[in-house]
This record gives structure tokens, C-alpha cells and sequence, in this order.
């Protein structure tokens, strides 16, 4: 999972839970999840045309 930083421990575990929860409903195991959380700022996104488009302005920066 990649996003941008600056969520709580909480909240990630948060993720973490309502995956599974939701996932357990469709049939998969929570054994069988595994999740990896990579946060990075705004600087690290490209949408297109090799521009970051959040540090230009052209998008929001969620969070902010």
C-alpha cells in the first residue's frame, strides 16, 4: 500500500483490520493477507508526462 505520510499507528492498524474484515467476508483467509504500508510525501508522485503534479500545484495534496 503506498500513501502519503502522516497517518497515526492507530490508524494504520485501523487498515489493517477492516482489510481483513472485509477481505474474510469475500472467502480470504486472514492468513493469508499481507500487507505492506510505504508512506512518501507529495515529491514522490508522478500521475503523468513525468511531472509531480502535487509539489506544481495541478493536484491537492491530501492532507493538507
Amino acid at each position: 500500500m503506498f500513501t502519503q505520510r502522516g497517518r497515526s499507528t492507530e490508524e494504520k492498524q485501523l487498515v489493517y483490520r477492516t482489510l481483513a474484515e472485509k477481505l474474510a467476508k469475500a472467502g480470504v483467509e486472514g492468513k493469508n493477507l499481507f500487507v505492506s504500508y510505504f508512506e512518501n510525501g507529495p515529491e514522490d508522485w508522478s500521475f503523468a508526462d513525468g511531472r509531480a503534479q502535487y509539489v506544481e500545484g495541478d493536484l491537492p495534496v491530501p492532507g493538507h
